[in-house]
């Protein structure tokens, strides 16, 4: 990203075990440029800088919980305390330009505090000393501590503080919705039809159809021996109700002792060529991969023993390759 005189410093929020993906969401978008991973105890915390193109597209983002302009950034020194943290997080003179130049000068504002330890640092206190510092920023600033507009203070690593006021809520309110919108972004740009083949997906349809799909079969609905996709594909090929490469792209999440093999089979022969089979499992034997499937990418999702697989049905026989 070139350097342009509006370009602003953001950072964002995103569910825990999900920032190195939607890092790699923010880095996809030009203008804006990711400068550090933390997290809050709350949530994980990205910072970056942001054209205002860029800071556009940041709050169209269905991975991303609440945006912010960051008005501060301090480290804590030895032996300091709240007030002394507060007056590092909140120069009156940088925090009413900020406020100002989001348009959000003569807002009733809120803080609301998140650390790592409350033995070293009293939230409670940190939250009285910037509110004293917020009454002064600006002749309209005042404190209202229930509807007043969400000021963050993020303590995103240890010692390491950042504060701004929320200039945006994106589009990833619960767990399941991120996780839906997660995959589809996984599955390549919409099509016309995709598989669901998710366990009570309703958070997926929804996402599926906000991104453009135009159709999505679920598994009730095509699987000719049960209503789940790996008890239909156990040992027994063309057992879901589609013609061979027939959906652009098919989701999927095998529970316990379900047969990996055989839903991955199953799914690369109904998915055309070109399109991505994504499974969210754990690890994956490559014994069980079907010569059509090729490795894009596995990385983890939520937890460490939780991997977000994504497969490109190829031409021809793939090797899977880590």
């Amino acid at each position: 990203m070139s350097p342009d005189a509006a370009t602003a410093r953001c950072f964002a929020t995103c569910i825990p075990g999900t920032g190195r993906i939607v890092r790699g969401d923010l880095e996809r978008i030009e203008g804006v440029r990711v400068t550090e991973l933390g997290f809050d105890g709350r949530a994980e915390v990205i910072r970056f800088e942001a054209t205002p193109r860029g800071r556009e597209l940041v709050l169209r983002l269905r991975t991303v919980l609440d945006v912010f302009a960051e008005a501060g950034l301090a480290d804590r020194a030895h032996g300091d305390g709240p007030g002394a943290i507060a007056a590092k997080l909140w120069d009156r003179g940088h925090a009413e330009r900020v406020l100002k130049g989001h348009g959000i000068g003569a807002a009733a504002l809120r803080v609301v505090p998140s650390v790592l330890e409350q033995r070293s640092v009293d939230p409670g206190a940190l939250r009285a000393a910037l509110e004293q510092l917020i009454l002064g920023t600006g002749p309209h600033s005042r404190v209202d501590d229930r509807d007043g507009l969400e000021v963050r203070v993020s303590e995103y690593r240890y010692g390491g503080f950042v504060a701004g006021p929320r200039i945006g809520t994106a589009k990833a309110p619960d767990r399941d919705r991120f996780v839906a919108a997660v995959m589809l972004a996984a599955a390549g740009p919409a099509g016309a039809t995709l598989l669901d083949a998710l366990r009570g997906s309703d958070a997926l349809r929804s996402e599926a159809h906000a991104s453009g799909w135009k159709q999505v079969l679920d598994r009730e609905a095509v699987a000719t021996a049960g209503p789940d996709v790996a008890e239909a594909a156990a040992g027994r090929p063309h057992s879901l109700n589609l013609p061979d490469a027939s959906v652009d792209a098919a989701v999927a999440r095998p529970i316990g002792r379900e047969p990996r093999r055989a839903v991955l089979a199953e799914l690369a022969r109904v998915v055309a060529p070109g399109g991505r089979v994504v499974l969210l499992a754990s690890d994956i034997p490559a014994a069980d991969v079907p010569a059509t499937l090729r490795v894009l990418a596995s990385e983890p999702i939520l937890a460490p023993d939780s991997l977000l697989w994504t497969f490109e049905r190829t031409e021809h026989r793939a090797r899977m390759e880590l």
